[in-house]
């Protein structure tokens, strides 16, 4: 911390600000804690430790947003969305729904990944009321070749949105069918 939050006056090191009198012992400590628990989320992340690391940004976000931070977050999402797809390509529906609930966590309000919940919570009632798992153009998808896991979710999404679609409208023209 170089400044003091209250009066702005430069610090140089210490700990009560030479302006104001303001003691920042707990305010620098919530600072040193933040970068302490960046850095164990990063080396968690690195020992592939997801649920770790996942905890350790989520405490260093709740004591200081930095901008380091918000990258990782954005990274690790980016990267635990990937596997999520990954999960549910394979039809590992309930272990992306654990895993999609821990980052919702480190960023609540994102649209991404609420429509990424909202198609999971779509297979997981599809299979739980025995409706085959199948749409169109999802099953097909090369992971590698898309450019990203936004683009991976969008078209994931876009086609179970499609095959939805398609079966309101199938029911939509039997319904007027069984009534004329």
């Amino acid at each position: 911390m170089e400044r003091c939050p209250c009066c702005n006056a430069r610090l140089g090191g210490s700990v009560l600000c030479p302006r104001c009198q303001a003691d920042l012992g707990s305010v620098i400590g919530a600072e040193q804690a933040a970068q302490y628990w960046l850095s164990r989320a990063i080396q968690f992340w690195g020992e592939n430790e997801d649920e770790q690391s996942i905890g350790a940004l989520d405490l260093s976000q709740h004591l200081k947003k930095t901008e380091l931070a918000h990258v990782f977050r954005d990274f690790l999402i980016q990267q635990l969305c990937r596997d999520i797809l990954e999960k549910l390509a394979q039809n590992q529906l309930p272990a992306a729904k654990q895993q999609l609930y821990r980052i919702r966590n480190l960023l609540p309000y994102s649209e991404k990944l609420q429509q990424l919940q909202m198609f999971t919570d779509y297979l997981l009632v599809k299979k739980q009321k025995g409706y085959p798992l199948y749409w169109p153009n999802v099953t097909s998808f090369q992971l590698p070749s898309l450019k990203g896991p936004k683009d991976v979710i969008l078209s994931t999404f876009r086609a179970g949105r499609v095959y939805i679609d398609s079966l309101l409208c199938k029911k939509i023209v039997d319904g007027q069918a069984e009534g004329q």
